[in-house]
């Protein structure tokens, strides 16, 4: 259904193809997939879904975080800070009858008479989600039958491009390190900004990066990384394999073949906290270059509008079709203490 709903849309013939006929011609209770009865129905959402499914498929950072679901490209969404003290009631004059009240949690706090009903301010978030385009051009002179054999390469580099995208900006941001993110605030940005960045060496090489290194990283969190669960290590591929050789180093042999596994992207553990390797740092050991990040992934969210829409356009100019998938999405923390990212360079 998706290879043919894609040919329809490079054709601009939509079910009229030779192919997209055939599959519509199948019987639901003979084939692997639900197939519509009517033309009627409009599969686009089930296709967009099936894309969508593919992409999060290739995804390692994206499903450490909270989804949001939008409805609007923004909402307003309520924070709620740190919580106050429950009160003992022997110690409340209004336990006695009298007229002393407890105290609110949601109650606004008193600056002019600081423990006067105080509890909790709430605050606001502004989620916002920004379109993500790829593109793939055909020549116009292309026919059904040379597009066929190459569908299978068109859908993959939609996927990947989209994939690969999601995972640098979730990473990187709109640091250094960054390709096309522009100003989004990925893990390491955010650490960058919040001059949580620690560095492996004084002096150049040799760096090697050790689980220790991963441990300071997590100190440095303060309350953030109090809870070992609510920390993930985030490594690049040279540091997974200096990794390997620290005898401290958590691997699949000690935390249980259930964890590592290819979902996840969680290849061991550092200290009770998970690590996942991701191939978006730059390569090589060059001193001042990021190899990790140490992440609380409870204080950030990805919010989502609609799914992946695949569409076409006739280039007139370059005489050529052009295929366009494009979805919505962002990234946000949801409260912007210092402590949340520690990032670590070579």
């Amino acid at each position: 259904m998706v290879n043919a709903h894609i040919l329809g849309v490079v054709t601009n013939k939509g079910l009229n193809t030779r192919f997209g006929k055939s599959v519509w011609e199948k019987v639901n209770t003979d084939s692997g997939v639900t197939v519509p009865s009517s033309t009627e129905e409009n599969f686009e959402t089930t296709v967009s879904t099936a894309i969508e499914r593919d992409i999060q498929l290739e995804l390692v950072l994206d499903p450490l975080f909270r989804k949001i679901q939008m409805n609007a490209a923004s909402m307003v969404i309520p924070t709620m800070p740190d919580a106050g003290y429950a009160e003992w009631l022997s110690s409340n004059a209004a336990g006695t009858g009298a007229s002393t009240a407890f105290n609110g949690n949601l109650e606004a706090r008193d600056a002019a008479s600081p423990g006067a009903n105080s509890g909790i301010g709430l605050g606001t978030t502004v989620l916002t989600v920004e379109k993500l385009v790829s593109k793939s051009f055909m020549a116009n002179e292309t026919e059904e039958d040379a597009i066929m054999p190459i569908l299978p390469l068109i859908r993959e580099s939609m996927v990947r491009a989209h994939a690969r995208a999601i995972e640098h900006s979730l990473l990187v941001g709109g640091s250094s390190d960054v390709v096309n993110a522009g100003g989004k605030p990925g893990l390491i940005k955010t650490a960058v900004d919040d001059s949580k960045v620690l560095d492996s060496a004084a002096s150049p090489g040799p760096y090697v990066a050790t689980t220790a290194a991963l441990l300071n990283m997590r100190q440095q969190m303060g309350k953030y990384g109090r809870r070992p669960s609510d920390v993930v290590y985030i490594v690049s591929l040279d540091a997974y394999y200096d990794l390997l050789d620290d005898a401290e180093f958590q691997d699949v042999n000690l935390v249980g073949s259930d964890r590592a596994t290819k979902i996840s992207g969680e290849i061991g553990q550092a200290y009770g906290s998970p690590i996942i390797v991701c191939d978006e740092f730059k390569g090589g050991k060059v001193e001042g270059q990021h190899w990790g990040v140490a992440v609380n992934v409870r204080n950030f969210v990805v919010p989502v509008l609609r799914g992946v829409t695949v569409e076409s356009d006739y280039d007139v100019e370059n005489q050529r079709r052009v295929l366009v998938a494009t979805q919505r999405r962002g990234f946000h923390q949801l409260f912007t203490d210092a402590g949340q990212v520690i990032a670590h360079k070579w």
